[in-house]
């Protein structure tokens, strides 16, 4: 018996072949871990930057725009999204520009102390 890694680039790979946390007793152990650090990240990128919507985007072939007035399925976003149905992943991707926000000041007290 040889390895040969290219038996596997024939064909699409199955639906289900994808599933990065799976579950039952060979779940990955990782998970809640990795769930937290993803919350993590979001709350330092909105704490650090500001959000804004990319202006004249058009999504990418094979996608289609969303608007937000539509029903999505599984998801509620609320503003315009990208949605591609043939992705192994099905997922919804938002463009948006980053800009960095102004640090956090530690000389603001609450009012409460501040009289005290």
């Amino acid at each position: 018996a040889s390895f040969v890694p290219e038996r596997w680039e024939s064909g699409p790979p199955h639906p289900a072949s994808f599933m990065p946390f799976a579950s039952g007793p060979r779940g990955c152990i990782g998970k809640e871990f990795s769930l937290m650090e993803q919350k993590i990240v979001a709350v330092k990128l909105f704490q650090n930057f500001s959000m804004r919507r990319v202006q004249g985007w058009t999504p990418r072939k094979g996608s289609a725009l969303i608007k937000a007035s539509e029903p999505m399925p599984h998801i509620r976003l609320g503003v315009d999204a990208e949605f591609n149905p043939q992705q192994f992943f099905v997922g919804a991707s938002i463009p948006v520009e980053l800009q960095e926000r102004a640090p956090l000041t530690r000389g603001a007290q609450p009012a409460a102390m501040a009289g005290a």
